[in-house]
């Protein structure tokens, strides 16, 4: 517990000196926010398949689409 707060203490005291890494750190997470949404956009983006049925598989597993 003494760690945690010693981090949390240090990183307070970082983004005051250097706002510019709070910057870095809010776009690095947009980015990732961005890339798991394109992921699964690409994912949930493949309904059709040849035979003309629409469903997700995910390993072994079949989800029709209604």
């Amino acid at each position: 517990m003494k760690f945690l707060s010693i981090f949390l203490m240090a990183f307070g005291l970082m983004v005051i000196i250097y706002p510019q890494f709070l910057a870095y750190l809010i776009g690095f997470f947009f980015i990732f926010v961005w890339v798991n949404m394109f992921l699964v956009t690409m994912q949930f983006g493949k309904w059709k398949n040849n035979s003309g049925e629409e469903f997700v598989k995910f390993w072994k597993y079949v989800i029709y689409k209604k």
